[in-house]
C-alpha cells in the first residue's frame, strides 16, 4: 500500500514538473517575441497619407522637410499632420494652415509668432478688406526682428494694385532698416510671389546673430524663403 502511494505521489510530481517548465517556456518565447518585435510609430508624410514623400503631384505637400510639415503628433495649439492631410485633401485648408506648413518646413529658424488684425493690416499694407477674400500676416513679436509671413487670397481684379502694395511696403521696409545690418539683409532678401489665386510677402531668415558677412546672410535668407515658397508652391498649385 505505501509503494503505491510513493508511486502515485512520484507520478503527480512529474506532471506538476511538466507543466511548470512548459509555462516557464511559454512565457520566455513571449517575451522574447515582444522584445523583437517593437511597435514603432513613424511621424512620417507616408505613415499618414499612404504616399511617398517624394513623390506626390497635384498640389501635395513634398519636400525634404515634409516630415517636419506633416507630423502625426500633435503640437501645443492641437494642430496635427493627419488634420492638415484631411483639410487639404477636402480642398478646406486656412491660410492659417498654410503658415503651419510654412513653419515645419523652415523648423526653428521660422520666427513669425504673433497673426496681425485686419485694421493694422489696412494700416500698414494700405489695402482694404474689399480687395481681398482673406489676408493672413503674421509677424515676429519681438523686439528689432523683423521676420514674417503675408499671405492674401486676392480678388481677381485687385491682383496689380496688392502686388504694389506689397512692393510699396518692401521697399519702405529696406529704407527704414538700413542702420541695422541683419533687418537689412532679410528685407532685401524677401521675395513677393504670386501663386495660384494667392499673393505672398515671405521675409524669413531666423536666427542670424552670429553671421557678420552682409551677403552670408543675405544667402541664408535667401534660403529660407525659398523653402516656404516651395512648400506653400507644393501645397497650392494642382
Amino acid at each position: 500500500m505505501m509503494k503505491k502511494m510513493v508511486f502515485l505521489f512520484l507520478v503527480v510530481f512529474a506532471q506538476l514538473f511538466v507543466l511548470t517548465g512548459c509555462r516557464d517556456k511559454s512565457s520566455h518565447d513571449m517575451n522574447n517575441m515582444v522584445q523583437s518585435e517593437p511597435v514603432q510609430k513613424e511621424d512620417t508624410y507616408e505613415a499618414v497619407t499612404g504616399v511617398q514623400s517624394n513623390d506626390v503631384t497635384g498640389g501635395g505637400v513634398q519636400n525634404e522637410n515634409v516630415t517636419a510639415g506633416v507630423n502625426t503628433e500633435q503640437n501645443a495649439e492641437g494642430y496635427s499632420g493627419e488634420a492638415f492631410y484631411e483639410k487639404y485633401a477636402n480642398g478646406n485648408l486656412t491660410l492659417k494652415d498654410l503658415s503651419e506648413a510654412v513653419s515645419r518646413a523652415i523648423k526653428e529658424e521660422y520666427w513669425p509668432n504673433e497673426v496681425m488684425e485686419e485694421a493694422e493690416i489696412q494700416k500698414k499694407l494700405g489695402i482694404t478688406r474689399d480687395q481681398y477674400d482673406d489676408c493672413y500676416f503674421e509677424y515676429t513679436h519681438l523686439k528689432d526682428n523683423l521676420d514674417q509671413l503675408i499671405i492674401i487670397e486676392y480678388e481677381d481684379d485687385q491682383l496689380g494694385n496688392l502686388e504694389m502694395a506689397l512692393e510699396k511696403y518692401r521697399d519702405n521696409l529696406i529704407v527704414e532698416h538700413q542702420e541695422q545690418p541683419i533687418n537689412y539683409a532679410k528685407a532685401n532678401a524677401s521675395r513677393i510671389e504670386v501663386i495660384d489665386d494667392y499673393i505672398c510677402l515671405v521675409l524669413l531668415g531666423g536666427d542670424l546673430d552670429h553671421i557678420d558677412n552682409d551677403e552670408e546672410r543675405m544667402l541664408i535668407c535667401q534660403e529660407q524663403n525659398e523653402k516656404a515658397i516651395d512648400m506653400l508652391e507644393r501645397i497650392l498649385i494642382d
